[in-house]
């Protein structure tokens, strides 16, 4: 468990979530929907000033924030950057967000930033590692945060299974976690993980966030599937979520697009359906 003060996080946003493009600005400063709130990259807000960060200010006095980070590396044996978390802890203290989240991944090697979420192999040294770095982390900016279960595309040998891994991550750190339905989906697909089972081992206490997003196709190597963000949610994606609301209640959803953008009012309209679709859903609101 983190220790020192821990500051109360704010309220967690209702309704729908999108991800956040600079090209969305001004339609979405135009935008009355009352329920909206907005993800955006950690990384990309980090810098003194500039026009992204007077952006970021006014976005954030009409909707509700939540910060997504990619560069955390909280899988990585030699700890974390001093320099980010501190870039992070500024950042999170100026805005507030309502959710700050990570990966379980990692992508630092001896100092030098590998531009990529790669995967760790479930042991026990991997799990203290992990949980030290979201101590340091949540440490840093005063708060808890979510953890988001990664995409598999190649099968490694691990000691537990992911759904108990990530259950006791969150219960030794603190932290809560971010289910991405779509890469349940994906790692089903290329690795054969059963998606409905892993989301019905996750006890709904720990559950903060979930995202959705579309995928492609990589026909060249395997027929992978590629969380690519680039498509509308499919079907099976929904009826993950289905099930997922049944179990863990009504949860802070985000629809994921980060490519292939569509304009601002059209994925406005594909998040409002889903979360119309997920109202539906959750037999129990939590």
């Amino acid at each position: 468990m983190t220790h020192g003060n821990q500051n109360l996080a704010p309220a967690p946003p209702r309704g729908v979530g999108l991800s956040f493009k600079a090209d969305f600005y001004d339609a979405a400063m135009k935008c009355e929907e009352k329920e909206l709130w907005f993800e955006v990259h950690t990384e990309n807000y980090c810098s003194i000033g500039g026009p992204r960060k007077r952006m970021l200010k006014h976005l954030s006095e009409r909707f509700p924030l939540s910060f997504h980070g990619v560069a955390g590396s909280l899988g990585n044996r030699s700890g974390q950057q001093s320099e980010h978390l501190q870039n992070v802890q500024k950042l999170v203290g100026e805005f507030e967000p309502a959710l700050v989240s990570e990966h379980v991944a990692w992508s630092v090697y001896e100092h030098e930033y590998l531009a990529d979420l790669l995967p760790i192999k479930r042991s026990h040294e991997a799990l203290k590692i992990l949980v030290d770095n979201i101590n340091r982390y949540q440490n840093a900016i005063g708060r808890p945060i979510l953890v988001e279960n990664p995409t598999h595309y190649v099968t490694l040998e691990h000691e537990q299974g992911e759904p108990e891994f990530l259950t006791e991550v969150a219960r030794r750190s603190g932290c809560g976690l971010l289910i991405d339905i779509t890469n349940l989906y994906l790692s089903e697909v290329n690795c054969g993980i059963n998606a409905a089972n892993f989301i019905q081992k996750i006890p709904a206490n720990y559950v903060g966030e979930i995202h959705v997003a579309g995928f492609e196709h990589d026909k060249s190597i395997n027929n992978l599937l590629i969380d690519s963000h680039s498509q509308a949610v499919p079907e099976p994606i929904k009826e993950l979520l289905k099930l997922a609301c049944q179990t863990w209640g009504n949860k802070p959803t985000l629809l994921e697009r980060d490519a292939n953008l569509p304009a601002f009012n059209q994925l406005l309209a594909e998040g409002l359906e889903l979360h119309r679709l997920k109202q539906e859903y959750c037999d129990v609101v939590t």
